[in-house]
C-alpha cells in the first residue's frame, strides 16, 4: 500500500505543469481578455504559442510584449519571443466569447526551440448571459444571512446570560 502511494506521488505529473487559464469562465457573448499560463517545461525554451479557439470565439487583440501575434483562422499565434527553460510566460488574448453557454475546448501547443509541440486541452466555461450577476447576488444575499444569524445567536446568547 505504501509503495503504491508513493509510487503515484513520484509518477503523478506536476502540478500547474500544463497551459492553463488565469480565469476558466467567461458571459456568453462578453468581451474579456483572457490570460494564459505557459509553463515551459524543457531544457530548452519555448519559441511559441498557438491557442486553438472554439467556434463562435472572436478574437479582439493578442499583443503580448516581446512576441508578434497573429490570427489564422480561429487560432491565436504568439511567436518571435522566448520563454526560459522552466519559466512561465504569460500571454494576453480579448476575446468576445461565443453565444453558446457551455463548456468549450481550448486547444494549446507550446512550440519550443527544437520544433517539437506539447498540446494541451483547456477547457473554457461560457455562462449564460445574466448568469455572473445572479451567481454574485446569491453570495450577497447569502453572506448577509449567514452574518444576521450571527448577530441573532449573539443577542440571544446574551440575553440568557
Amino acid at each position: 500500500m505504501a509503495a503504491t502511494l508513493a509510487s503515484m506521488l513520484f509518477l503523478a505529473p506536476e502540478a500547474g505543469a500544463h497551459v492553463s487559464l488565469a480565469s476558466t469562465r467567461i458571459e456568453a457573448s462578453s468581451t474579456r481578455t483572457l490570460t494564459f499560463v505557459a509553463p515551459s517545461e524543457h531544457d530548452l525554451p519555448m519559441v511559441a504559442l498557438r491557442v486553438s479557439l472554439p467556434a463562435g470565439m472572436a478574437v479582439l487583440d493578442g499583443s503580448t510584449r516581446g512576441w508578434r501575434f497573429a490570427v489564422d483562422k480561429g487560432t491565436a499565434i504568439w511567436s518571435g519571443g522566448r520563454v526560459a527553460p522552466y519559466g512561465t510566460g504569460s500571454f494576453l488574448l480579448r476575446v468576445r466569447a461565443p453565444e453558446q453557454a457551455g463548456d468549450h475546448r481550448i486547444v494549446a501547443a507550446q512550440r519550443y526551440a527544437d520544433g517539437h509541440d506539447d498540446r494541451w486541452d483547456v477547457t473554457l466555461a461560457v455562462t449564460a448571459r445574466g448568469q455572473s450577476q445572479q451567481l454574485v447576488a446569491a453570495v450577497i444575499a447569502g453572506t448577509i444571512g449567514v452574518a444576521l444569524i450571527g448577530v441573532l445567536l449573539l443577542f440571544s446568547g446574551r440575553r440568557r446570560g
